[in-house]
């Protein structure tokens, strides 16, 4: 049983948009968490799940956003890439700001939800899988990573520790204006993303 995160009315309206490829594993799960957290707190939220792939994924959301009128989703007849997955959808986002998250639960929603206190000081709030005491990503794909963060931080001159994790808080009006701009449609998108919000001013 996941505690309970303190809320107060300077909690923003949120989105919440997930990109989905074959999660039909694990989306389930995901999605009921954080609905149930909607729910039981009232919250002025909405979750979009942005579908590509051809298991059962778009079913299981289908079923669940019968259930709650905060969930929708969009279903890709061909895989663009993450990227693309997000930037089909992301100017339907409503909430002030949006969590970009992962079906793979790398990082626990609930860990997610308590940084955005910080909402009020900063536009953007990036997550750094590594120093996440939940983290979930196997030991073989660390290595790598770690060093791909190395070489885009050198090259891009970009501060970030963790250049590949699917969570962020990003303040919606800025996350809109950077997606219009990207057309990396892969995994790769997340360094063109941090480009445009810092050359937009973004206090990360």
């Amino acid at each position: 049983m996941q505690a309970e995160v303190s809320l107060n009315s300077a909690i923003p309206s949120v989105t919440i948009i997930i990109p989905a490829y074959n999660e039909e594993k694990r989306i389930g799960k995901v999605l009921k968490d954080i609905a149930d957290h909607i729910s039981k707190n009232n919250l002025n939220w909405n979750i979009i799940v942005s579908i590509d792939g051809n298991d059962g994924t778009e079913q299981i959301v289908k079923n669940m956003a019968k259930n709650y009128n905060f969930i929708s989703y969009d279903k890709s007849k061909v895989r663009g890439g993450k990227g693309w997955a997000i930037k089909r959808v992301v100017n339907r986002a409503e909430g002030k700001f949006t969590i970009l998250m992962d079906a793979d639960g790398s990082i626990s929603f609930y860990d997610v939800i308590k940084y955005l206190k910080f909402t009020g000081e900063y536009d953007v709030i990036l997550f750094d899988r590594y120093h996440s005491k939940n983290s979930r990503i196997p030991f073989l794909r660390k290595i790598p990573s770690r060093g791909y963060n190395i070489l885009v931080r050198a090259l891009f001159r970009i501060k970030v520790y963790d250049t590949q994790c699917g969570y962020q808080i990003i303040r919606t009006e800025l996350l809109k204006k950077a997606f219009n701009k990207i057309t990396v449609t892969n995994g790769f998108y997340y360094v063109p993303l941090i480009y445009y919000l810092e050359h937009q001013g973004a206090k990360i």
